[in-house]
């Protein structure tokens, strides 16, 4: 996906991938299994919906060794997009620690990073709940093979 621009607003940032404006939506939890979420911010229209569904991805269920469910299925509908893309993971992690006491500047672009600053970056991510750690420095399945 090409991300054309990444701005930070007191409420949140906003991200324009292929000229479609998103609000970051992440929850720190799915951000620790290597994900992000963003919700399309305009009129959804039926080829709107269409990008979304064909852009976005699905979570599955996590499981604790027993089998047991630890967290269910996540997947893109509607205004969400779930995404493994690690640049759209970056911004997101970054706009979350922002939000919670880290700082990025206000209403200026921010740097849109490299594919392999990304990948490293996702590896290396702050993992805060222990039933997340069995996730800590390994990248979704759907980005492995370009990640090596």
């Amino acid at each position: 996906m090409r991300i054309d621009r990444a701005i930070m607003r007191r409420e949140g940032m906003v991200v324009t991938i292929e000229g479609r404006n998103f609000w970051n939506a992440t929850k720190y939890t799915i951000l620790e299994r290597g994900y992000a979420t963003y919700v399309f911010c305009g009129k959804m229209t039926p080829e709107i919906n269409q990008w979304i569904s064909e852009n976005g991805e699905t979570l599955h269920a996590d499981l604790d060794e027993k089998g047991n469910i630890i967290s269910n299925e996540i997947r893109t509908s509607g205004e969400m997009l779930l995404t493994s893309d690690p640049i759209l993971f970056v911004l997101a992690y970054e706009a979350w620690w922002a939000q919670n006491g880290r700082s990025l500047p206000v209403g200026k672009r921010l740097p849109i990073p490299l594919y392999r600053e990304s990948v490293a970056i996702m590896r290396t991510r702050e993992i805060l709940n222990d039933f997340n750690s069995k996730h800590a420095g390994t990248v979704p399945e759907s980005i492995r093979r370009w990640a090596s």
